[in-house]
């Protein structure tokens, strides 16, 4: 016999709903917000990478469109396109295809090397 999903409802604080169940969230641990790899990032590369992690929905590999990030969760172009490029050299993406020359949405993948021994920039 399975065992039921136990759905624990957020709280207040945690939603913009007045309801407390939500479809889509994200739940990033307590030891992401203390690795050195994650606290050297800027403010605006973490904001990215946690934008990312909830469109990913839980997949490896995701798209990340223009009209993704900035029409539904209303982040800069400026913003992501310097932020790219910082997550893929501390090790939190890669790219797996560019779409520059096909003019498609870039194709990233989450990568687990920041994990590993520390190295400051």
């Amino acid at each position: 016999m399975s065992r039921r999903k136990v759905i624990k409802p957020l709280n207040p604080w945690e939603t913009a709903n007045s309801g407390n169940v939500q479809e889509r969230y994200i739940r990033p641990s307590f030891t992401l917000f203390q690795h050195p790899a994650f606290t050297a990032l800027k403010p605006g590369a973490r904001i990215v990478y946690l934008t990312m992690i909830m469109v990913a929905a839980g997949k490896n590999e995701f798209t990340f469109s223009r009209a993704c990030y900035a029409g539904e969760y209303g982040l800069s172009h400026n913003i992501v396109c310097n932020a790219i490029p910082d997550l893929v050299k501390a090790g939190f993406i890669q790219v797996k295809r560019s779409g520059k020359n096909t003019r498609t949405p870039n194709i990233y993948r989450f990568v687990s090397t920041w994990k590993g021994k520390y190295k400051p920039p």
